[in-house]
């Protein structure tokens, strides 16, 4: 029995070191060490960051278990540094350097690493260049032949890091999946058809990379017809991704995650039907969940009710304050947010000029003290209504709404119907002179 288990244990042991990469960090010579250093595997599914102690040394240990390869982010200072883990090297050795315009990191005497700083290089440089043609008319045939020249550009700086590293990771699977065909770069109808065309997104391994979520927003925003209304491509780049379960599940968040974050409310609306009539399909439980909710308060849908108290105690219903008037604003936030403390404020103007011609404004802080909350509105606002929702809250309004930024902003009309769920701050300063005006 004793001869059994210690079978078990060391294949335990040799198990647990097979998935094991030790990072090793050093802060140099004229640096002040700090007590700890964060670093980050990226991961579509969550943003959880792991702290690591830093020794009198300068010294650092971090240890990543798990599927490699693996790209992480480690943050020092004001620094952001992505490197990649892989099998083919056990332990990484990173150096930190200091000086008065900041810190520089590097991964030492790592080939797989010299193949990926080229290609994390020049993939965020030619995402700097790309974005600038998300407001250009492509159709232009002067515009599209920079955005030709662009690609083309890429595809042989991905190329010659396909040549001189060859034996990578980066090379062999990154690069490959960042390239686009020759054929694809011959009209902007060719490109269309081709950008998501890319048997990466069927591969889970791209996931452990920024490369699917760049890729995604880059069509969503820049290439993709405007004019085109239908869900085609959604359903072929889903069918690419549906070869691999693993695959599957993080595309469909790196999906919601784009539109969601880029308000894109049209999509997600189709995005929510596909996952009601598709549900074997839908793998990932958590998208479909916030899918279902989302349906329940974007635009067509009647509101969800609010029932809190403001600064007096009184409590406050969404129904009624938008039934005594012609135009609502919903409004969740936070008093510590940085975006709300500039936002909420110019509110006030519009308050001021419209509360008469039929504008309220119902605005629910969260994630603070009521100090804070009462503090912020006697110094910023106006008297709209002013509702608190505690921590403590049973089934939380912000959960029902998924409020997963602040400020978040709806329009609501006089019936109590939702106008819009994903309005950015720009949209409702227009809309409500444009409805009430």
């Amino acid at each position: 029995m004793k001869q059994v288990l210690s079978i078990v244990l060391l294949l335990i042991s040799i198990t647990a070191f097979a998935d094991t990469i030790e990072v090793r960090g050093k802060y140099l010579t004229g640096c002040d060490f700090p007590k700890s250093i964060k670093l980050r595997p990226y991961n579509p599914m969550t943003n959880m960051t792991t702290e690591v102690a830093v020794n009198e040394k300068g010294e650092f240990t971090y240890r990543y278990i798990g599927v490699a390869p693996k790209q992480i982010t480690v943050r020092s200072g004001k620094t952001n540094y992505d490197f990649l883990v892989t099998a083919a090297e056990r332990i990484l050795k990173l150096e930190i350097s200091c000086t008065a315009s900041g810190h520089t990191i590097a991964a030492k005497d790592s080939r797989e690493n010299n193949a990926f700083q080229e290609y994390d290089k020049a993939s965020k440089t030619f995402q700097k260049d790309f974005e600038v043609f998300c407001s250009s008319d492509l159709s232009n045939n002067e515009t599209f032949a920079r955005l030709q020249k662009l690609l083309s550009d890429y595809n042989k700086t991905l190329q010659k890091i396909i040549t001189t590293h060859p034996n990578s990771f980066t090379a062999k699977t990154l690069c490959v999946a960042a390239k686009l065909p020759d054929e694809a770069l011959t009209s902007l109808d060719a490109l269309r058809q081709q950008y998501l065309n890319r048997d990466a997104f069927g591969n889970p391994t791209l996931y452990d990379v920024a490369f699917s979520s760049r890729t995604l927003q880059n069509y969503l925003f820049c290439i993709r017809n405007p004019d085109d209304q239908t869900f085609t491509w959604f359903e072929k780049l889903m069918a690419t991704g549906l070869k691999n379960t693993g695959a599957a599940r993080m595309l469909q968040q790196v999906i919601f995650d784009v539109m969601y974050f880029k308000h894109e409310e049209d999509l997600l609306i189709k995005y929510a039907s596909w996952s009601e009539t598709n549900g074997a399909k839908m793998y990932n439980s958590s998208v479909k969940m916030r899918l279902k909710k989302l349906s329940a308060c974007m635009a067509g849908s009647p509101i969800i009710d609010i029932d809190l108290k403001d600064q007096s105690g009184v409590t406050k219903k969404l129904s009624e304050i938008a039934g005594s008037g012609k135009l609502t604003v919903l409004i969740f936030y936070s008093p510590n947010c940085a975006h709300c403390k500039q936002e909420m404020p110019q509110f006030n103007k519009m308050w001021e000029q419209y509360k008469d011609k039929g504008l309220r404004i119902y605005s629910v802080a969260f994630d603070a003290q009521q100090s804070e909350w009462q503090g912020f509105i006697k110094s910023n606002l106006k008297d709209w209504t002013h509702v608190f929702e505690p921590s403590d809250i049973r089934s939380p309004y912000t959960s029902q709404y998924v409020v997963n930024y602040t400020p978040t902003y709806l329009l609501i009309d006089q019936n109590g119907n939702i106008i819009s769920r994903f309005g950015k701050f720009d949209y409702i300063m227009q809309e409500i002179p444009k409805r009430l005006g």
